[in-house]
């Protein structure tokens, strides 16, 4: 992820490393531009977070050293890269030998460039498994990018209620 500041694809990241199951997953957060108070949260749960050294910005859509590096040193089997870091986590992911990269596309400003969209069209071919979190961007990824629908997957975002107060009791009901 670009980091783990405030906002809503932030906060569903620290909600899927913290309900990983730990016998079977070891989670690091990867941030490539700064960390962010998030950070903070998931690391009070035990997760480790990295900030990646800084990129050299045009080179490291071509070679991403220091993020196959990070890669590497963790010893990461699978990858979940997020909005903002597409094609730099699946290049850096193919050059330091990962097994699977998943990417989840959180939302776009429409409309995407062209150059935007061929680089998306090209980077899914080396992307295993794509979740959108709504039907209109995984129909967006199929019908305007050309990702096949077999490689999608759409996820809803949701909130987990659990982290409020019971307000049910607040709530005028019928009249």
């Amino acid at each position: 992820v670009l980091s783990l500041e405030i906002g809503g694809m932030e906060q569903v990241i620290a909600d899927l490393v913290k309900a990983l199951d730990r016998d079977r997953f070891i989670p690091v957060v990867a941030c490539l531009e700064s960390l962010g108070p998030i950070a903070d949260e998931i690391s009070a749960q035990g997760i480790r977070v990295i900030k990646v050294p800084p990129m050299i910005p045009k080179l490291s859509l071509l070679f991403p050293v220091q993020l196959v590096r990070v890669i590497k040193e963790t010893g990461a089997s699978v990858i979940h890269a997020h909005s903002g870091c597409w094609y730099k986590t699946v290049i850096a992911g193919r050059l330091a030998g990962v097994a699977k990269i998943i990417y989840t596309e959180h939302g776009r400003t429409f409309p995407d460039p062209p150059a935007v969209i061929m680089m998306d069209r090209l980077i899914s071919r080396f992307t295993d498994r794509i979740v959108a979190v709504s039907l209109e961007l995984s129909s967006y990824l199929q019908e305007v990018v050309g990702i096949p629908a077999g490689k999608i997957s759409t996820i809803m975002n949701g909130i987990d209620l659990g982290r409020f107060p019971d307000t049910s009791n607040r709530i005028p009901g019928p009249t």
